[in-house]
């Protein structure tokens, strides 16, 4: 049987801290490097955090540290130039035959970085673009970039709508993977039984539709609670919402 061939992968992302995106990206690494390929993981903030979820033997995170966020129009210029020249360098010295960068203005960066490298590039939007807005000039420009991508991937038909029809016709739907457990789950413990929901409180999120629908079911199995555990903008409407629909127990 022929033995595959190790391919080179170079994987961006702006960090590696807690979040939907940073899990799905260190998964994905972390099976690439187990079967063989060479995986560099290009960081761009600053170095010296230790990754949220964990990576495999092999993957190699390079943080390369570039310019955060901007006071202004002319520092924002600066600082992004800085970031696209760092990446691209990164890029074509990494070789990679493929490249595959995570979340909105990160894509249109590596878009940028990447214009005229052998490597395809895939870029992957992790939410609804029309529910998380991104600014006026970042949304241009992934109008634009986004046109370069060998491929846009996202996690719902839904969202396919969201992209003009030049995008739209090479965007892929690839779905969240399904991450196996470790260890051997508890057994079921007496009485009351618990559903638990994590995430940031911002509305693409769909918190408000959670309770919505575990007040419809709640009277019908009182031994069961919902725990939501997150920060952001909705927590007030969130709590009002629990009020309102009788949750609060």
């Amino acid at each position: 049987m022929r033995r595959r061939s190790r391919v080179r992968l170079s994987l961006v992302i702006e960090g590696l801290g807690p979040g939907g995106a940073q899990r799905v990206l260190s998964f994905l690494a972390s099976t690439w490097a187990a079967r063989g390929d060479h995986v560099d993981l290009l960081v761009l903030g600053p170095g010296g955090e230790q990754p949220f979820h964990p990576l495999g033997q092999g993957v190699a995170a390079r943080y390369l540290s570039l310019p955060g966020e901007s006071r202004g129009l002319g520092e924002a210029l600066v600082n992004n130039g800085l970031r696209v020249g760092r990446l691209r360098r990164a890029l074509r010295g990494a070789k990679p035959a493929l490249v595959l960068s995570f979340c909105d203005t990160t894509n249109v960066l590596t878009l940028i970085a990447g214009r005229g490298l052998r490597a395809p590039v895939v870029v992957a939007e992790r939410t609804d673009p029309r529910r998380h807005p991104i600014g006026l000039p970042w949304t241009l420009l992934r109008r634009v970039t986004y046109r370069w991508a060998d491929a846009v991937v996202v996690q719902s038909r839904l969202f396919v709508d969201a992209f003009p029809a030049r995008v739209r016709r090479r965007t892929v739907v690839v779905p969240n993977p399904v991450v196996p457990a470790t260890g051997r789950p508890d057994r079921p413990r007496e009485g009351r039984c618990r559903v638990v929901a994590l995430g940031r409180l911002g509305r693409e999120k769909g918190f408000d539709v959670l309770l919505e629908a575990f007040s419809r079911v709640a009277p019908l199995y009182p031994d069961w609670s919902l725990t939501v555990h997150g920060e952001g903008v909705e927590r007030a409407s969130l709590e009002a919402r629990t009020r309102a629909l009788g949750l609060t127990d």
